[in-house]
């Protein structure tokens, strides 16, 4: 009866380490999983429930194990202290405590801690020894060397199942990015379980990092037929078809890794990630703006709602989004930021701003000289010409199009300067309209030998002594004593603001010709930049460019009618002071066919007549 006695009671023993160790096994599966909320919640509830202290102090051991990995080390601590108040002699609670230690740089509770652990289990251990490994392969201490050493000992240490210790070692040479030997380590753990879904897992990041995807999906596919619950294998099943660009997959298989382990503001925002990038807006504004107000690093939230927004139209939204953005006065930003908030701005009518912001994308990122066209687009709506010269300058390589408006600018650069210079003084000096006619021209001359100066002092001054000359020609003995009072002011104006914009205008035309040789409008710009060096046509500089617009024109008199009579015009006038009356009256004629009720033409035909 005493022996019967004595059997159901080792039974009662033994079945109760059977049930205290599955409990253990359940609780390490749960944080294996990243279900650290329930992980916590099992060990405590086994805390509460249990009466042996021994049994108390490894349950402590792995609550802290669970604070541990989800980067609560306070806690943690705390967990180890509890496990060690309960047994004393518990060699994982100092272990743990050590590891603590080891990442929060506590060096001299590290050593105290680690001897008592391998002390206390003379390191026969292997889960102390592979606690330990774990804290000197962690990424912010990188010692691999010492957390091989103390996994190989581990695999010293006789045991029927050395599963774990090579999973250990995996990971170490996971640290050291040695594929090789995280392979050979995984299926060393596969031979003894041929399902365990952390090694097929391990095997599959390797896979993906050699780009070995199709490889990877098949391992961790054959992870989840074995344990559904395995929520790592999900994770990395969405990272490969991120890889792979196949964002739809990458979403439906996210959201299952966060069924099956918790959810969190952090995988939330890495769904909505994979959500933007599917495209899929409506779907990721959602999750974002549930999760902000509770969202303590909110930059990358706010941006991705600012992005979503743009991408639907909602400009407005997309707006309060960026604002709050750049109101979080962070070190730096995007140029991408700033490029789509002026792209929104410049919607909205604010184009003034949206230059600055455009202007911190060049500060942000010098490459990006096609900045500088989006920039002068905005200056040449606001007529700010010296705006679009400095963008177009900066940007380097030009389209037709900049090449056109770079010449533009210039050219009202050009005549802005020149009528600035002449501003004022016909009136002091009392000037007839004859003599203004003939003040331009001479300020137009006098440009014009500005260009084949070329910054040649000499040059310079003669061109300035010029004008002075052609200036005085102009006036009657009565203005001369106030045009002397006034000259040496008013020629040190004109040298201050009259340039080479005509000729920088010249040149780009010139660029914009050889681009596209069959663009009409260029040759009738050319002509009249022309004319500036030529105000007088003697040369007949802008004749070749007029004369080449009527003949790409051909004559579209519904496109061309404005051009077409400014170029009938000048031709008829170059012939009329070159006395060929023939052409001069042709080119009239032409003239009054497409306007009958131009007075000038009219004129010229009865005079020619």
């Amino acid at each position: 009866m005493l022996k019967r006695s004595f059997n159901i009671l080792t039974i009662i023993v033994l079945f109760s380490t059977i049930l205290f160790a599955q409990d253990i096994k359940t609780g390490i599966k749960l944080y294996k999983n990243e279900r650290y909320n329930a992980a916590k919640k099992h060990f405590l509830s086994q805390i509460e429930s249990t009466k042996k202290p021994k049994q108390k102090a490894e349950l402590y051991f792995y609550l802290g194990q669970t604070y541990c990995y989800s980067e609560n080390m306070d806690s943690a601590r705390f967990s180890f202290l509890q496990g060690l108040k309960n047994d004393a002699d518990c060699a994982l609670n100092y272990a743990g405590l050590a590891k603590i230690d080891l990442l929060t740089d506590n060096k001299l509770d590290f050593e105290t801690n680690m001897k008592k652990a391998l002390e206390i289990s003379d390191e026969e251990n292997q889960m102390v020894l592979m606690v330990l490994a774990e804290a000197y392969s962690n990424p912010k201490i990188k010692n691999f060397e010492k957390a091989l050493e103390l996994v190989d000992k581990a695999l010293s240490i006789k045991s029927k199942d050395y599963s774990d210790v090579y999973l250990s070692k995996a990971k170490v040479y996971l640290g050291l990015n040695n594929g090789t030997e995280v392979i050979k380590n995984c299926e060393n753990v596969l031979d003894i379980h041929p399902e365990n879904p952390e090694a097929l897992t391990l095997k599959a990041k390797i896979y993906l990092l050699i780009n070995l995807k199709k490889e990877a999906i098949v391992l961790l596919e054959e992870a989840l037929k074995g344990d559904s619950t395995y929520s790592p294998a999900y994770n990395e099943l969405a990272e490969v078809y991120a890889r792979l660009k196949d964002y739809t997959q990458a979403y439906q298989y996210y959201q299952k890794y966060i069924n099956a382990s918790e959810v969190t503001i952090e995988k939330q925002k890495r769904l909505a990630s994979f959500l933007f990038i599917d495209k899929q807006y409506s779907k990721c504004i959602e999750i974002l703006e549930n999760i902000l107000p509770k969202d303590d690093n909110p930059e990358s939230s706010i941006r991705i709602l600012a992005y979503s927004y743009m991408r639907l139209d909602e400009n407005e939204k997309s707006i309060s989004f960026f604002k709050q953005l750049f109101g979080l006065n962070l070190d730096s930003y995007l140029p991408t930021d700033y490029e789509n908030y002026s792209d929104l701005l410049s919607k909205s009518g604010d184009e003034m701003q949206a230059l600055e912001y455009l202007k911190k994308v060049v500060e942000t990122d010098s490459s990006r000289k096609d900045v500088f066209g989006k920039m002068s687009v905005l200056y040449f709506k606001n007529k700010d010409w010296e705006g679009v010269v400095y963008s177009l300058k900066n940007k380097g390589k030009l389209t037709a199009q900049e090449y056109f408006d770079l010449s533009k600018a210039n050219i009202f650069i050009g005549d802005k300067n020149i009528n600035s210079a002449y501003q004022g003084l016909p009136q002091k000096l009392n000037f007839n309209d004859e003599q203004t006619s003939q003040l331009r021209i001479a300020l137009l001359y006098y440009q014009a030998e500005l260009k084949d100066a070329m910054n040649d002092s000499t040059k310079l001054a003669t061109a300035l002594s010029k004008l002075d000359n052609s200036v005085s020609s102009i006036m009657d003995k009565k203005q001369r004593p106030n045009w002397e009072a006034l000259k040496s002011d008013w020629l040190n104006r004109v040298k201050a603001i009259v340039g080479t914009e005509y000729a920088k205008a010249e040149s780009a035309l010139t660029s914009l010709i050889e681009k596209v040789p069959t663009l009409a409008i260029a040759y009738i710009w050319q002509g009249r930049v022309k004319s500036n060096f030529d105000p007088d046509s003697e040369a007949g500089l802008s004749k070749p460019f007029y004369e080449k617009f009527i003949e790409l024109s051909n004559n579209d008199t519904t496109k061309f009618k404005k051009e077409l009579v400014e170029a009938y015009s000048y031709l008829g006038y170059y012939y009329y002071i070159k006395e060929n009356n023939a052409l001069a009256l042709q080119n009239w004629e032409k003239v009054l066919e497409l306007d009958p009720e131009n007075v000038q033409a009219t004129a010229v035909i009865k005079q020619l007549k």
